[in-house]
């Protein structure tokens, strides 16, 4: 009687297959899962970022309320998730909500007709994103040494 080996391979594969295959499955949904949340946690901060540049304007005192608001979100929301959230997950969410503040000043300021021109405009907008800059580093350590130079949320002269 001939070994087949060719056949034995096929059925071992399948075996095999089939023993991983739920496994693979249920990874697949837990990262899947785990997306979901990263995305609905950026939505919550995007949409509060949002609302509170819509409502700003660019006067003393400074950080004015709407930044202060801003900053308070990212605050709550990393104070409540930082115990079931590792940090190197949440990093990449406050990244995230950092690029759309960014998108959303640039609009704004676009609205107020604010360009960078040294005036004393453009001080109290770098008074704000100095205070937004030191919030957001002491969010999580790997934030700790974040540097942006904000130029190109100024909008074109």
């Amino acid at each position: 009687m001939p070994f087949d080996t060719l056949g034995l391979m096929g059925t071992f594969r399948e075996v095999a297959r089939s023993g991983y295959e739920p496994q693979i499955d249920h990874t697949k949904a837990f990262g899947e899962h785990v997306n979901q949340i990263n995305d609905k946690l950026y939505n919550l901060l995007s949409s509060r970022i949002q609302d509170r540049l819509c409502a700003w304007s660019v006067r003393p005192p400074t950080p004015s309320p709407e930044i202060r608001a801003i900053c308070r979100a990212l605050t709550r929301m990393v104070e409540m998730i930082n115990d079931v959230m590792p940090t190197d997950m949440l990093t990449p969410i406050l990244l995230r909500a950092h690029a759309e503040f960014k998108t959303q000043l640039r609009r704004r300021l676009g609205e107020l007709n604010i360009i960078a021109d040294g005036g004393p405009m453009q001080s109290l907008v770098d008074l704000e994103l100095t205070f937004y800059t030191n919030q957001l580093r002491a969010l999580v350590p790997e934030l700790s040494k974040f540097e942006e130079d904000f130029s190109d949320v100024w909008p074109s002269t």
